[in-house]
């Protein structure tokens, strides 16, 4: 499932709208933001919004919410339209249990132990139709480690919640640091469309969320390309026209994997084709090549160095990963076609 993420009290419509069109149908907030001062009537107003455009609020819960709202109880957040609330640290298990009666439930997953969902179990909370959510990380270096991130999702899947995390933005940052708001630390450079397909192909995350202020329509675009067709898109730099022929159509990787390149299928050159040698350079990791006339029958067969290589007469730099994207060389499979486009100029 696809998520993302808007901030009281710089709430843009026009992007809200964008994204539920295009099915982002998860809308997270935070009324947690203590360098903004927050309205009762633009809380209801995001929500009412939300709701009446078919979107799904899922809401940070603690006492401070029914403060901004003046709530008599969690329960009354469904008038506004809410149905998923997420439960900060410190809700008895009397509040919890009636608490999801009206709502899904979703649980902290950095204050959630084993013994804790063996304790709600027992006592009857519906694991199986809750979720879990990871925190989202502002402060450089502090973001999970992938192994610890997927011991915990395992622990949860055992479970039956749902798992769910955050990447960062690539179009608006939020404040006040604007470094990303990633769950996992080797991600927050990455740009968030091979961030949102590691977290759910290879990190056991069922619901991946936006956690800036805004993403790209660029990678919004991969990210529903991958859900549509499961088809990866990779950025890259042009070197060379060369790329041109390759660029926004699915590509075919070969089955017999390299450790040095991805070598593509069905790229090769006609009898009658002529590649000449040019910019036949050094290839550092994340370039893309193509075999020139001198590789004989291998010419035109096009490859993404996974390794750096040196330097050879008989093949042509044509183009490069952009750094972003490069994260998606250590787990691109064969069963996974690929899309080279152009990196968008901001």
């Amino acid at each position: 499932m696809r998520g993302f993420s808007v901030y009281l009290p710089n709430v843009n419509y026009n992007y809200i709208e964008t994204m539920l069109q295009a099915g982002w149908e998860h809308v997270f907030t935070s009324l947690h933001v203590p360098e903004h001062t927050i309205d009762r009537q633009s809380v209801i107003e995001l929500f009412a919004y939300v709701s009446a455009n078919n979107g799904k609020m899922i809401v940070d819960v603690s006492p401070l919410t029914r403060k901004i709202l003046q709530l008599d109880s969690y329960a009354d957040l469904a008038k506004f339209g809410v149905q998923n609330i997420r439960l900060d640290d410190g809700f008895s298990m009397e509040e919890i249990l009636q608490l999801q009666q009206d709502f899904t439930l979703i649980f902290n997953a950095s204050v959630l132990t084993e013994i804790d969902l063996k304790n709600y179990q027992a006592a009857g909370v519906h694991l199986d139709s809750a979720a879990v959510m990871h925190n989202f990380y502002p402060h450089e270096y502090t973001g999970l480690s992938e192994a610890y991130t997927i011991q915990k999702n395992q622990l949860f899947h055992k479970f039956g919640l749902r798992t769910q995390g955050f990447i960062a933005g690539d179009s608006k940052k939020r404040g006040p640091i604007f470094e990303g708001l990633p769950t996992v630390e080797l991600l927050r450079a990455t740009s968030p469309s091979i961030a949102y397909i590691f977290m759910s192909e290879h990190l056991g995350f069922d619901d991946v969320f936006i956690g800036d202020y805004k993403i790209s329509n660029q990678q919004r675009q991969a990210i529903d390309i991958f859900e549509i067709e499961h088809v990866l898109t990779l950025q890259c730099t042009a070197f060379s026209d060369e790329i041109d022929q390759y660029l926004n159509r699915p590509l075919s990787i070969r089955k017999d994997l390299s450790e040095h390149v991805i070598r593509f299928f069905g790229t090769r050159a006609t009898e009658n084709e002529q590649i000449l040698p040019k910019n036949t350079i050094e290839r550092p990791v994340g370039s893309i090549t193509l075999d020139n006339q001198l590789y004989g029958r291998y010419a035109g067969e096009l490859q993404i160095v996974k390794l750096p290589l040196p330097a050879d007469k008989r093949v042509n730099v044509i183009s490069s990963v952009i750094c972003s994207d490069m994260k998606a060389l250590s787990f691109i499979s064969a069963n996974t076609p690929i899309y080279l486009t152009l990196k968008e100029r901001e």
